[in-house]
């Protein structure tokens, strides 16, 4: 049930809860009764004013014998895992490779001990005789944190300074797959911080255009 591949256009490899391909056993080398967990180094992020962090992970908890029953976790720390707090937490299954993007700032105090775990769990049930909920799988790569600035507030997708209806021709181009943003334009795009670029962004920054 897993990828078979890594999601990197180079490279070939990813981190992943198991690999070992068993014919017309999709069930073989999956998460079972437990969680496997993936920690980060510890970064120090403590001279930067904000930082986005994004991934790309895959995930599938939908086949087995309790279908959509366990979690997908991923959690942040700045104070060397006396206290954690979640990024994601979910029982939502992708499988196919999905970005994920965070701003740090808006979950914990940025410090000089800033460390990562990835969590995917498969929790015993009765009867289930050792398999788990459901059949787990997860993958992780590219991962990567940024340095971000952007002037006053968000909406400034061409980060010129001011928010205006260049702003909105940006967006709508954007939602219509004409223009490739960077990560800090689509940081800027998504103005209600909800992961995606859509009309409710358009209509948030409309009514922040006729505020100013």
């Amino acid at each position: 049930a897993q990828t078979d591949a890594d999601h990197s256009v180079e490279g070939e490899q990813c981190y992943i809860t198991g690999n070992n391909e068993v014919e017309n056993n999709s069930g073989q080398d999956d998460g079972d009764a437990g969680t496997t967990t993936l920690y980060s180094k510890s970064y120090d992020l403590s001279n930067f004013d904000y930082v986005l962090l994004t991934y790309w992970r895959w995930y599938t908890n939908n086949l087995g014998n309790n279908p959509g029953t366990d979690y997908w976790i991923v959690q942040v720390t700045n104070n060397n895992g006396t206290t954690w707090v979640d990024l994601e937490n979910t029982n939502q299954s992708n499988p196919s490779w999905e970005q994920m993007r965070f701003v740090l700032n808006d979950y914990l105090e940025l410090s000089n001990n800033i460390q990562f775990r990835f969590i995917a769990s498969d929790l015993s049930y009765p009867g289930d005789v050792g398999s788990g909920g459901s059949l787990v799988e997860a993958a992780l790569d590219d991962f990567m944190l940024e340095a971000i600035a952007y002037d006053s507030q968000f909406g400034d997708v061409n980060l010129d300074g001011s928010v205006d209806v260049i702003d909105i021709i940006m967006i709508v181009n954007i939602i219509l797959g004409d223009y490739d943003p960077t990560d800090v334009e689509l940081l800027a795009s998504d103005i209600n911080l909800d992961g995606v670029v859509d009309i409710i962004d358009i209509i948030n920054l409309v009514n922040i255009i006729l505020s100013i």
